[in-house]
């Protein structure tokens, strides 16, 4: 399970670095963000982790079970 939560923390923080907004771009006010160097909000990046980090918890807590039924 730790092993889990570092690769999982791990590649969001890569993910974080691969998104950052490159200092001389332009600014993003009202611009089409497919087509310019926007970053995406910091928000959605920890919506994602989070939800990513309750679906490996529920899939390890049902693999346990299954486990526990089996036995």
């Amino acid at each position: 399970m730790k092993k889990t939560i570092a690769l999982t923390l791990l590649f969001l923080v890569m993910a974080m670095t691969v998104v950052a907004q490159d200092p001389g771009a332009p600014a993003c006010g009202g611009g089409d963000p497919d087509l310019s160097d926007c970053p995406l909000d910091s928000w959605v990046m920890l919506l994602a982790g989070c939800g990513l980090i309750i679906t490996v918890l529920y899939l390890n807590n049902k693999q346990k079970a299954s486990r526990q039924l089996l036995s």
